[in-house]
């Protein structure tokens, strides 16, 4: 860690103390240690920005991608193709949230005000249907999978290799965040 910090990628204290949040007992200070956990910072935002350049209009592709990923494996099929519904269906179900969240993931202030929002899109995401929400260790072993397909989708516009690594680095603490974030709100 000394070495990020000895490289300049220092972990930004520039947090919008927003007290928007509607959830009492969570706020700036968790935030911020959860932001330094990941060593999360100014420069990983620019890589969000550059990966939303690429991201932004192929939304629909990744999504299509990461589907075909989650229901091949058997044991995460039923959280995502519920019986009786066609992969397609539930795509369409999330397609138009799954965009936004895939923008504001590369575009936002990482604010409590935007925890908030995603919290929001997180919870209106998954299709009804009568499931239970995937488990929060698949959630989190999912991450690795789905930055991988998102390093792909990065790689193929042309990025040098470098370029990609930090945009990919940058999502994957991002998604990191927000599924610790969400597991702080659930608590309460």
């Amino acid at each position: 860690m000394a070495n990020l910090v000895g490289e300049g990628i220092a972990v930004s204290e520039e947090i919008n103390r927003s007290a928007s949040s509607s959830q009492p007992g969570y706020g700036f200070e968790e935030l911020r240690y959860l932001k330094r956990t990941v060593t999360f910072n100014e420069l990983d935002k620019r890589y969000l920005r550059m990966a939303s350049e690429v991201l932004r209009d192929r939304a629909d592709a990744l999504l299509s991608e990461w589907y075909q990923y989650l229901c091949s494996q058997a044991h995460l099929r039923s959280y995502f193709q519920p019986e009786g519904q066609s992969q397609t269906s539930v795509r369409e179900a999330v397609r138009q949230r799954f965009g936004q969240w895939l923008v504001d993931t590369c575009m936002g202030d990482y604010d409590l005000e935007w925890f908030d929002r995603q919290q929001q899109i997180g919870l209106g995401y998954l299709p009804p249907c009568d499931r239970h929400p995937m488990p929060l260790q698949y959630a989190i072993a999912s991450i690795a999978p789905f930055t991988n397909i998102l390093k792909q989708f990065l790689a193929s516009i042309g990025y040098n290799s470098e370029a990609v690594d930090r945009m990919h680095q940058a999502l994957f603490k991002s998604i990191l965040l927000q599924v610790a974030f969400s597991q702080i709100t659930k608590t309460l």
